[in-house]
């Protein structure tokens, strides 16, 4: 989910608490805030928190946005990625095909002997398959993480979308301190998600 669709939420989770403005229109708080100091920072805290986010998110999106392509460019120039990926969706697709056909097998089995035997394959068919999977995702796995591009490039990333993370860290726990403080004085809060009038 992206920092603008997740902040999104975060607002109409404010709205639906039938709030009124205590500074602006979009400036939420509950009946009688205006006279409370406590809750009025706690507003113009999530307010602060809400524009400095927007504010990286923007600056930041064209980097972010160069990282992932200089990612995405990492991974598939990776041979070892490639080919542990390549083998991964090979098997995959072995195993599909045969354990349809042991399914299929089974159900079309004409008596006990037959429909028993088919059963038995299945379950081996499925044990092997399994076992072969684990083994390409390890090795899938395994090429990601030693592959010195990629992870350069995924190191950049994490790096730049940094500040994004922290901002909306911080929109968090003020949302929850607006929260809380908004039920210890008794303006009839359940949390962010809830309501009593």
């Amino acid at each position: 989910m992206s920092i603008r669709k997740r902040l999104s939420i975060q607002v109409s989770e404010l709205e639906s608490r039938n709030l009124l403005s205590g500074f602006e229109q979009e400036f939420f708080g509950p009946i009688g805030t205006q006279n409370n100091q406590t809750l009025q920072a706690d507003q113009a805290k999530v307010t602060a928190d809400q524009l400095a986010l927007q504010a990286d998110e923007i600056r930041l999106t064209p980097t972010l946005q160069a990282d992932y392509t200089a990612f995405a460019t990492a991974l598939n120039n990776s041979t070892t990625f490639q080919a542990a990926q390549k083998t991964l969706n090979t098997d995959a697709t072995a195993a599909q095909t045969l354990l349809n056909a042991d399914v299929a097998a089974y159900f079309s089995a004409t008596n006990a002997t037959t429909r028993q035997a088919s059963y038995t394959k299945l379950q081996v068919d499925y044990a092997a398959a399994v076992t072969k999977i684990t083994t390409d995702n390890t090795n899938l796995q395994t090429a990601f993480n030693t592959d010195t591009t990629i992870q350069a490039a995924l190191k950049q990333y994490n790096t730049d979308a940094a500040p994004l993370l922290a901002d909306q860290a911080l929109l968090e726990a003020d949302l929850a301190k607006l929260d809380g403080d908004s039920v210890q004085f008794g303006y009839g809060y359940e949390g962010r998600y809830g309501y009593e009038g």
